[in-house]
């Protein structure tokens, strides 16, 4: 889960703090929440280090709950942001109801290898509005 902001763009709807909105464990609904309808708006997060050390990181798993509020067609994407550059992981078209967009990232996209814990220690995770 997210530990700070790191560019943020979207409104929280409580706080100052993005990440805080979208920190739990399980989705809350409309109980926090980031929001914004502006195309090319995006949030970015940081996240804490890894407290153990792993022989091998098998993947990254990445997950949102998402919805639009509005009338117009919206299209998000879930990126990597490595080394101050975007690695789109996927894109997806909003509904009226949240749903739940996940996926699992088996290497780096900036090296196309293996994980490695420098990697994943240093990885920085987003959403971005695409219309």
């Amino acid at each position: 889960r997210p530990s700070a902001d790191s560019s943020v763009q979207f409104t929280p709807s409580a706080g100052t703090s993005n990440f805080a909105t979208v920190d739990e464990q399980q989705a809350n609904s409309d109980t926090d929440f980031n929001s914004s309808t502006v195309v090319g708006h995006k949030d970015v997060f940081e996240f804490s280090n890894l407290t153990t050390t792993p022989d091998e990181i098998k993947a990254v798993f990445v997950s949102i709950a998402a919805r639009k509020t509005d009338s117009a067609t919206r299209e998000m994407e879930l990126f990597f942001e490595i080394a101050g550059v975007d690695y789109t992981i996927t894109t997806f078209f909003l509904g009226g109801s949240y749903q739940f967009f996940e996926r699992v990232v088996e290497t780096n996209p900036a090296t196309s290898l293996p994980w490695t814990i420098g990697d994943v220690n240093a990885l920085r995770i987003g959403y971005r509005i695409l219309q």
